[in-house]
């Protein structure tokens, strides 16, 4: 099932990979620019910083995109359906 983009940051804090949110945010953006067909530089070293973070919720940027995350908009929406509910 894919992962929604917009709650990666919130699963990399509760799963204690990071601990803060402009880390969090970082290296979430890195799973969206994968997402979008972005050629990743993994000889650098932040790339691989936010790799390593990734795999450890599941996500690997290395591996050619295949559905694994919500579009950013189709994350907006379902977060807007979330809040509906909880309202």
């Amino acid at each position: 099932m894919p992962v929604l983009w917009l709650d990666i940051p919130q699963m990399l804090i509760d799963a204690g990979v990071v601990s803060n949110l402009y880390a969090a945010r970082t290296t979430s953006n890195y799973a969206l620019m994968w997402s979008q067909g972005a050629q990743l530089d993994l000889s650098k070293s932040s790339t691989n910083l936010h790799r390593a973070r990734l795999r450890k919720i599941g996500i690997d940027i290395k591996k050619p995109y295949q559905g694994e995350l919500y579009s950013l908009e189709d994350s907006r929406s379902i977060i807007a359906q979330r809040n509906s509910i909880v309202s």
